[in-house]
């Protein structure tokens, strides 16, 4: 019962300091060490996919977090009072599991086809269509600087990419249209969190994922390594 009481106050203690700083600041945080993360995995993703096809990486990709992340699912809708499954806009939780599968899909193949510094540098577009949805369709206002942001971002990617020079790469199309399905995945993410926790949307999504996945990485299945397998 001690220890109990030591562990809750300790976490009470944690969770108060981490509230203390601003809400930008703590969203950056959590965003560059997501970043770091995704970095990591991409890198991954590229070394296995010269031996595993990319859509058997994805379906472990999605199915692993989905067995981990179940008992914390479960948990933290504990904690709400509330079906942690339950979704206010079903049909809105499935069309952005299927725009967030498309796109990890496409990315995926992506990193196959082309560097992954080339790939990266791409998936920053995801930025720029969010942005123009987030004006369009949320009615955010969106001022001169992150429009002028966008304008050097498209830049970029023009730079990126040489049209007139070489032909466009495969790889570089898909990389671009996976950017864009990441932005509706984020666009459908924001209009489902005025109504669903985080916790039903993260759970969708993954259902969602290993159930796009789980045909093509059938067809394409080979049996991994331990070393892969752990990778």
């Amino acid at each position: 019962m001690k220890d109990y009481q030591t562990t809750r106050l300790a976490r009470r203690q944690l969770s108060g300091f981490w509230n203390k700083f601003p809400p930008n600041f703590r969203g950056m945080l959590l965003m560059g060490i997501s970043a770091a993360i995704v970095s990591i995995s991409h890198t991954l993703v590229r070394g296995l996919s010269t031996e595993i096809h990319p859509m058997q990486i994805g379906l472990f990709r999605t199915l692993i977090p989905l067995i981990l992340l179940f008992p914390l699912l479960i948990h933290q809708g504990q904690q709400n009072g509330k079906i942690w499954w339950k979704s206010n806009r079903p049909g809105l939780q499935i069309v952005r599991g299927i725009l967030g599968g498309l796109a990890m899909m496409t990315w995926f193949y992506a990193l196959y086809k082309i560097p992954v510094g080339d790939a990266t540098a791409l998936s920053f577009t995801v930025v720029i269509f969010a942005t123009i949805g987030a004006s369009l369709i949320l009615r955010e206002p969106v001022g001169i600087h992150r429009w002028s942001a966008v304008t050097i971002g498209i830049l970029g990617t023009l730079t990126i990419l040489r049209p007139g020079t070489d032909a466009i790469s495969l790889g570089s199309i898909i990389a671009i249209i996976s950017s864009f399905f990441w932005a509706a995945a984020i666009l459908a993410s924001k209009i489902l969190s005025r109504s669903d926790s985080s916790t039903t949307i993260v759970f969708y999504s993954s259902v969602t994922f290993t159930i796009l996945t789980a045909g093509p990485a059938i067809y394409f299945w080979i049996w991994p390594t331990w070393e892969q397998l752990l990778l």
